[in-house]
């Protein structure tokens, strides 16, 4: 895939940065890409660039703090904010003086004929931006960057020529920006994307605190699995774990869905389970707190007319957890089953799912950058 060549730059602009550490997230590999034309651009500029992956955080050093140190946070968006590691990773980032950084989310970008349109990062790029900001960081810009739609669990992988399409154009976007960052200029883009994602909130904070958990426990491997645990490997996050000898991968509540364990499988068997997230909605739905605390009052009637709508709700989002993780063992369980994996496989629609992830990203480079964890057991 060609790209256009790295701007040069500006002769009447002061001298740029002399470092920049790019921290990243990434699952199919679009953040890993961006990441990569960041770090080109840099060193085209004259500085050195490196790339850290967020995920292993026991190698992680701390950003040299000076003023021609530039540090770059870049993550996928996830419900409309930050994905929940990279939020931990910079409100756990210590505190600086003198840097300076930029934000990036990179965005579910969709093609239809010549029509290009945007994904929404919602506040991510702007929350960000404040923690870091409160953490010492002179900001110097945000972007949200489009990139193919990766969430396979809700649709096919994009048409090749659409995706090549929203990366190139990509590629073109991630260079204007950089030229302004690198040569110590202001770029705040896509304030149109916050001004969305304010009314989104609430279902931002619902996904941070539920919906990704939910997510989780819909992954299984199909009937095609054969224990490779390539999906063990490769996770980001160490939510895909062995959980026996000769047992098919089980996701934990760590899970991202992040999609990388879909889009590398080289049998194309981990599946997201359509009938089995119906099955865990409707159970979830059940109002446990109504009934627990319906039953006090009637034992206890001084109880009656309190204020018991923080303890329902707390009990309600208990009850959720502990059933999605039953409901996820017992579920678990039956896949070894002959008739019950091809049951799940054959009522869900990701079997017939076109596979994505970013075509320049290879497994080599990914396992190279972020020294995957080795394999667990339970």
């Amino acid at each position: 895939m060609e790209h256009p060549k790295d701007p040069a730059p500006a002769p009447d602009m002061p001298p740029g940065y002399t470092q920049v550490t790019i921290y990243y997230a990434t699952g199919t590999g679009n953040t890993f890409r961006a990441a990569n034309w960041m770090k080109e651009l840099a060193e085209g500029s004259g500085a050195t660039a490196r790339l850290v992956a967020i995920h292993q955080k026991p190698q992680i050093q701390p950003p040299e703090d000076s003023p021609g140190h530039l540090a770059g946070f870049m993550a996928p968006a996830h419900g409309f904010i930050t994905m929940w590691p990279m939020l931990m990773f910079a409100i756990r980032t210590p505190r600086v003086r003198q840097c300076s950084a930029f934000v990036i989310h990179t965005r579910a970008g969709v093609k239809f004929g010549r029509l290009f349109v945007p994904g929404l990062e919602g506040v991510g790029n702007y929350l960000m931006a404040l923690i870091l900001w409160l953490k010492g960081y002179s900001i110097r810009g945000v972007m949200g960057l489009d990139m193919p739609s990766n969430w396979m669990s809700l649709h096919p992988g994009l048409k090749p020529a659409n995706a090549e399409a929203i990366i190139n154009r990509g590629r073109r976007k991630t260079e204007v920006f950089a030229g302004r960052i690198l040569n110590m200029r202001r770029a705040f883009w896509s304030p149109w994307a916050f001004l969305a994602g304010i009314p989104l909130l609430p279902v931002s904070i619902a996904y941070l605190f539920m919906g990704r958990f939910f997510l989780a426990k819909l992954f299984f491997a199909s009937y095609r699995c054969d224990n490779c645990y390539l999906c063990v490997n490769l996770c980001p996050n160490g939510a895909v774990i062995k959980a026996g000898p000769g047992q098919r991968p089980y996701w934990t509540f760590e899970c991202e869905s992040c999609m990388r364990c879909m889009a590398y499988c080289p049998k194309e068997a981990i599946e997201a389970g359509h009938s089995i997230g119906l099955i865990m909605g409707y159970v979830t739905a059940i109002p446990a707190g109504a009934y627990l605390l319906g039953a006090l009052t009637r034992r206890l009637p001084w109880l009656a007319g309190r204020q018991v709508e923080a303890a329902e709700f707390f009990i309600n989002y208990l009850f959720a957890l502990g059933a999605m993780f039953l409901l996820y063992r017992l579920f678990h369980r039956l896949m070894d089953n002959w008739f019950f994996n091809r049951l799940f496989t054959y009522t869900t629609l990701t079997r017939i799912y076109r596979r994505y992830h970013e075509p320049d990203s290879r497994l080599g480079a990914l396992l190279k950058a972020e020294r995957p964890r080795p394999m667990k057991d339970t």
